[in-house]
């Protein structure tokens, strides 16, 4: 399972932390990984062949913000 979140660290003598989930459109690099429901927070991602390197999942912002984040997955 894989999620979308944010995390805000505190500044200068506040050391508090805020993570929250982010509603994203997801994107994978091999058509042999199939992904569960997007936009979502969290989503499965499904290997139905074996693949020879790692497969690379994307989040987006569904709101249109401008950051990404990436995960890569290794289907034996």
């Amino acid at each position: 399972m894989f999620s979308a979140s944010y995390v805000v660290k505190g500044g200068s003598g506040c050391p508090a932390v805020l993570a929250a989930l982010v509603n994203s459109n997801w994107t994978v690099s091999d058509p042999s990984v199939h992904l569960s429901s997007s936009p979502a927070t969290q989503l499965t991602a499904t290997c139905t062949a074996a693949v020879s390197k790692p497969v690379a999942i994307t989040a987006a912002p569904a709101n249109g913000e401008k950051f990404i984040g990436q995960a890569s997955l290794t289907c034996n």
